[in-house]
């Protein structure tokens, strides 16, 4: 009876052994798996800066960083290259979970298209006007005899008569046909010195010629140094005895030195009176 009874016990014990080996298996393991989820879950991940990226080259580049991308918006800028990203959300830096996606504003692939505007019987002075508004660019002016002068008898693009309402790529430089009457085709040069390169451009444009080599001295490295630039010589120079055929190109010069336009104008007897150093 005694031999039974401690084999029975003894059997009783390692079952009990057995039971709680399992359990500590089983809590070990469950202990390790909430560690694994809790860790998962509080794994971070830094936003890539994407910015300038062009999008060729985001898939690339993002294939080991845990992060996804959307293109959500798009801007059109003609002075930044096509399919680059200018923004992003998330900011670069920001800690986020892995799998997060990050949405890129672009510059637009494809140009906007607009409508051409009415160019026709307009005054060479108001097409250029409605051509700014439009946001087209004046490639060349080409006179023609005709009996309205300084009139836009057509516009072209690319040796194309455009009409008006078609479509055409925002920005794209247009050639404007006008009419130079029935008297002389033949005009003095007006002078543009001291004047910034787009008063130029306008006057030249609105006395029926077209602007040639735009040159810029060494010193000019910036758009800003640009746009605060003066004419300080031009070839042909302006000469009222002096006449040349509607049309003709004029090169001009620009510069920062104040004492090159100053000494351009004492030399230009024919410039505006106006025509002084701010």
């Amino acid at each position: 009876m005694s031999g039974f009874l401690h084999a029975f016990l003894t059997r009783r014990l390692w079952i009990h052994l057995l039971i709680i080996l399992m359990f500590l298996i089983v809590l070990i393991f469950g202990i390790k798996i909430l560690l694994d989820v809790k860790t998962r879950q509080n794994k971070q991940v830094r936003v890539p800066n994407l910015i300038g990226f062009h999008l060729t080259e985001i898939k690339g580049y993002l294939a080991d960083k845990q992060v996804e991308y959307i293109i959500s918006d798009s801007i059109s800028d003609p002075y930044i290259e096509r399919g680059v990203v200018v923004e992003q959300s998330p900011d670069s830096g920001m800690l986020v979970k892995p799998g997060r996606t990050i949405y890129l504003t672009i510059n637009s692939v494809i140009k906007p298209q607009i409508p051409v505007p009415p160019l026709r019987d307009l005054t060479l002075r108001q097409a250029l006007a409605k051509l700014k508004v439009y946001g087209l660019e004046l490639d060349s002016v080409i006179f023609r005899p005709a009996e309205c002068s300084n009139c836009v008898l057509s516009a072209r693009h690319n040796d194309e008569e455009l009409n008006s309402g078609s479509r055409i790529e925002k920005g794209a430089a247009i050639v404007l046909v006008v009419g130079a009457g029935e008297g002389s085709d033949e005009m003095p040069v007006p002078s543009v010195l001291s004047k910034s390169l787009e008063e130029a451009k306008l006057k030249l444009m609105n006395a029926g010629f077209n602007v040639g080599l735009i040159i810029f001295e060494s010193d000019i490295k910036t758009g800003e140094d640009s746009a605060m630039s003066k004419v300080y010589r031009q070839i042909p120079g302006s000469d009222i005895d002096k006449s040349y055929r509607l049309g003709k190109s004029v090169d001009i010069y620009l510069t920062l030195d104040s004492n090159k336009i100053e000494d351009s104008l004492l030399n230009d007897t024919n410039a505006a009176p106006a025509d002084t150093i701010p």
